[in-house]
């Protein structure tokens, strides 16, 4: 991912208005039967697919779901997927987390999200996916960092997160809590 698309659709301090892509950086592990090992065949980072005369767009986790499938990991195996994405699934897109992983016991989901969408809706959705053992948090500036070095092409520059991103993070992580406290 090039530095810029990283800083403008993850990192930036601001709510996020005006933004309307959701990026999506996973990555897969396997567990070995003492400790999580990464699968590098199995990490990126993809987009929403927009609206267009041809297609009626696809959101990034349906994206992501659709890849995931064409692996065809082992059912034997336990899995473990962890996504760093710009906004937190959607109400409709967490549904379809929820089946997936109530038909798929060998993967386990881990979100970190850069922003939480404000919707009553969006939020029961967050809620959901905790029930079925996938839980959201707050990207951190640790997250950020590793996104930084994992994922963007960053030639070597380390990363400097703007002087309002701890801030909002600390901010976001309450709302996120009080959302999964059903307050």
């Amino acid at each position: 991912m090039e530095q810029e698309m990283f800083k403008q659709q993850f990192a930036n301090e601001s709510q996020g208005y005006g933004l309307r892509q959701t990026y999506l950086c996973y990555e897969v592990e396997r567990w070995d039967g003492s400790s999580w090992v990464s699968m590098a065949e199995h990490q990126g980072f993809l987009r929403n697919q927009p609206r267009s005369l041809d297609s009626l767009g696809r959101h990034a986790e349906l994206c992501f779901l659709d890849l995931l499938s064409g692996w065809q990991l082992d059912p034997a195996q336990c899995y473990r997927v962890t996504w760093f994405i710009s906004w937190s699934p959607c109400f409709d897109c967490a549904e379809h987390l929820v089946a997936f992983l109530g038909n798929s016991n060998h993967v386990k989901l881990r979100i970190f999200a850069a922003r939480i969408y404000p919707s009553s809706r969006h939020q029961e959705g967050l809620q959901a996916l905790q029930r079925a053992g996938a839980p959201a948090a707050i990207m951190s500036l640790d997250e950020f960092a590793y996104c930084w070095n994992t994922f963007v092409d960053n030639q070597n520059r380390p990363f400097e997160p703007s002087s309002g991103l701890a801030n909002a993070v600390q901010y976001r992580e309450k709302e996120l809590q009080r959302i999964l406290q059903g307050l």
